[in-house]
């Protein structure tokens, strides 16, 4: 019962990232540093099953939705009992990502149409309680770079420190994301 609840959320973000991609109406964004961008770009992950949308603001600043599922590795102790366990998660963020050097790329030579540069980036994250140890908020800035591979693959790396709330305590710890797949 959990699995099927957690499973329709996460049915759910990806509809939700598709319908919202599909109902834009501009496909091109015209810049005068960078010629034409994209509006927007649909991005899938391989490594942690999920999907993205990437919503251009600016010639350099952009609003990122994603979810994915992953597998999390649990150590805690509650009334001096270790427990260790893996267990399921769906995770959603919506992070806002300045790219700073699209303009120094672009003058380069370099196409940044993927959006093919380094940015900085702010990162409100959720997961969703499959179990009560594993639900939790994460507010996190971070550094990241996002490549594209050929036509359409996608490679995008980040990580930076975390303020992670859960049960109402905080806690200061050091994530990362590795994301490969498409991009469309």
């Amino acid at each position: 019962m959990f699995v099927a609840r957690y499973l329709f959320v996460f049915l759910f973000n990806i509809l939700l990232i598709c319908s919202v991609g599909n109902a834009q109406d501009e496909e091109v964004v015209e810049s005068k540093k960078y010629g034409q961008l994209k509006k927007y770009f649909i991005k899938t992950n391989v490594i942690a099953p999920g999907a993205g949308f990437e919503y251009i603001l600016s010639s350099q600043t952009t609003l990122c939705f994603e979810t994915h599922m992953g597998i999390n590795f649990n150590d805690y102790t509650i009334d001096y009992l270790n427990f260790r366990s893996f267990t399921l998660f769906v995770s959603s963020s919506l992070s806002f990502r300045y790219y700073y050097n699209l303009y120094k790329r672009y003058h380069n030579g370099i196409d940044v149409n993927g959006l093919s540069a380094n940015y900085v980036t702010f990162i409100v994250s959720y997961r969703y309680p499959i179990h009560p140890i594993t639900h939790h908020v994460a507010l996190s800035p971070a550094w990241g770079i996002q490549r594209r591979i050929k036509r359409m693959g996608n490679i995008d790396i980040s990580f930076g420190p975390a303020i992670v709330v859960l049960f109402g305590d905080r806690a200061l710890a050091f994530g990362g994301y590795l994301g490969l797949g498409f991009c469309f």
